[in-house]
């Protein structure tokens, strides 16, 4: 019995896969819930929200350091109140690293985890389109093996009508009962194909999550629509992304050539003695960092950055342009499967005015049982064509909104 989670789900997917105006990749939210509990998404939401802590913490300072210590203590006779350098002393040292330096590391960490987050939910969108054409494939199988058992009760009556004619000692009839053994011989083996695209089918499902429901029947004449616009290629997204990245790398190290500052502050102490009457004293210190080695360290670290921004620009144009080659074979596929749709629908059209006058024929006694039984076939397998191209539409569909981010 399903839990009410599945069947919520399976509630909503039978509603989702039902055909409408025009074909939308919006995840059902009960859906996506479940498969943000995939641990690869898991994984990166967390990554995610490791950068954006870190880049919080970017704009931190860092922690003052305190020195606790004794100066210039002698060694062959130790004391406080002989010798003037002798003293006890407390210092406090704070560092103030270049604000636009944290800034910049904050930015680079937040880009880090922006792209992270986009790299979740393009993960969250590929399952999705799994598990579709997972659904789409097993209503295929569905489809099919009804198909095939159809085939099986024609050729059980086309044997029944020829043992009739070969009681009659018809001796064409003798022939093709032999010949039915093969027909069902490749039945049986096209069924034990269909069974293993059935069982990967399902693998492919439960690997994604055993909450999903495995529905057995979607409804048919479901073709699905390619994408409208707006919409953009997720590489384009995610190369984006990783050139903001660059970019934000660059400007980190532009911040590394300015100084950064600090100071210090000590307290020191002494007891009095023959040689001091006794007093306190304060020293004050201010600390820069001074960006000397330039050429050796920051110049060859920017030259690396700004190299690594041009490739981050090369990426995003080949990215953009594998893309766009996706997608036109993608299109290219689901118009020539559509396209060998119509043109099946028109043959099975004609085959079925074919079976009307056989039959007339046939009735009228001028017609033959074997001519019959041929249309009837290549009628039912007319079909089983039908729903092959039918699966390649659905699933070139669905991997052209796998392609894309529907724009907001």
């Amino acid at each position: 019995m399903l839990s009410f989670k599945k069947a919520l789900v399976f509630a909503l997917v039978v509603c989702y896969m039902t055909p409408t105006a025009g074909f939308s990749f919006e995840i059902p939210s009960k859906v996506r819930a479940i498969l943000k509990q995939h641990p690869a998404v898991q994984e990166l939401k967390l990554k995610s929200n490791a950068a954006r802590l870190d880049s919080f913490a970017s704009l931190g300072l860092p922690d003052p350091q305190v020195a606790i210590g004794i100066n210039n203590l002698p060694v062959a006779s130790p004391a406080f109140n002989e010798y003037l350098p002798t003293s006890k002393s407390i210092t406090l040292k704070q560092m103030f690293p270049s604000l636009t330096g944290r800034k910049a590391r904050a930015k680079l960490l937040k880009e880090r985890s922006g792209l992270i987050e986009l790299k979740s939910e393009y993960l969250l969108h590929q399952l999705f389109g799994t598990y579709l054409k997972a659904l789409e494939e097993k209503a295929h199988v569905h489809e099919r093996r009804n198909l095939l058992a159809k085939k099986r009760d024609l050729l059980d009556t086309f044997e029944q009508g020829l043992r009739a004619l070969a009681e009659s000692n018809d001796v064409m009839a003798f022939q093709r009962i032999a010949a039915l053994d093969t027909q069902r011989a490749d039945l049986e083996l096209r069924e034990s194909l269909l069974v293993e695209i059935l069982d990967s089918a399902r693998t492919k499902i439960k690997a994604i999550d055993t909450d999903l429901p495995l529905l057995d029947e979607v409804p048919r004449e479901n073709y699905l629509s390619p994408p409208d616009e707006p919409y953009v290629f997720w590489t384009d997204l995610l190369s984006t992304a990783s050139t903001e990245i660059s970019r934000a790398d660059v400007k980190v190290k532009l911040a590394n050539y300015q100084p950064d500052f600090g100071f210090s502050l000590t307290y020191q102490q002494r007891e009095k003695g023959t040689s001091f009457k006794g007093d306190d004293w304060v020293s004050f210190k201010f600390l820069i960092r001074i960006p000397f080695w330039n050429d050796q360290t920051h110049g060859n670290r920017l030259a690396s950055a700004r190299a690594k921004e041009d490739a981050a620009m090369a990426q995003l144009l080949a990215s953009r342009r594998n893309s766009k080659e996706k997608w036109d074979l993608l299109s290219a596929e689901r118009k020539s499967a559509l396209t060998s749709l119509m043109r099946l629908k028109q043959k099975a059209l004609a085959l079925s005015e074919a079976m009307t006058a056989s039959q007339n024929n046939y009735e009228s006694g001028r017609g033959d049982i074997a001519a019959l039984h041929t249309i009837e076939m290549k009628q039912l397998q007319i079909k089983d064509q039908i729903a092959q191209q039918r699966l390649k539409a659905n699933k070139a569909s669905i991997a052209l909104h796998m392609l894309i981010r529907r724009k907001a």
